[in-house]
């Protein structure tokens, strides 16, 4: 039975993903013998595209983890996609800290924004095992809010599902 006052299983787990939207999530990392602390927030639109751009390389085929040596493949993977995972960690960390609308301080700023990105991914590449970056990645992917995103491309696309539909003419 379900109460008024019971939350759907949906309506809590979309509570819970815009509480981590809004305030965003922390993960630590162990960098010489320090313990480092880093947030992740929601991404700007930006951060979201620079984001996709690395991710959209990174297409696993179903017929390379079909074929009969899958360990071949799987180090492939690895070996092709290692740097893109830290670089996309980076540069969720990073967000928008170095951004500025003033042009010259922009190109200053801009060469900054790289040399952190860079510290970061190499940072990452050394202190990020696997089974941390599978919940960082699933973290980062909900953080991204795709879904709204999504959403908010239908509405201004048009495709929305209050708009008339045309009765064809025999």
């Amino acid at each position: 039975m379900n109460n008024d006052n019971e939350k759907t299983l949906l309506e809590i787990e979309r509570e819970e993903l815009n509480l981590l939207v809004q305030r965003g999530f922390h993960f630590d990392v162990i960098i010489g013998n320090r313990k480092k602390t880093f947030k992740i927030h929601e991404p700007t639109l930006n951060v979201l595209d620079r984001i996709s751009d690395i991710s959209l390389d990174m297409a696993i085929s179903g017929d390379e983890m079909n074929q009969n040596d899958i360990i071949l493949n799987a180090r492939k993977l690895v070996k092709g996609n290692t740097k893109r995972q830290a670089r996309i960690i980076a540069i969720a960390v990073l967000g928008e800290s170095y951004y500025t609308n003033i042009p010259i301080l922009r190109q200053i700023l801009n060469v900054f924004y790289r040399l952190k990105s860079r510290s970061l991914t190499d940072s990452f590449m050394h202190t990020i095992t696997p089974s941390k970056l599978v919940g960082l990645t699933v973290s980062i992917t909900n953080i991204s809010n795709l879904g709204d995103f999504y959403a908010s491309m239908r509405l201004l696309s048009g495709a929305r599902t209050t708009q008339p539909r045309r009765e064809s003419i025999e």
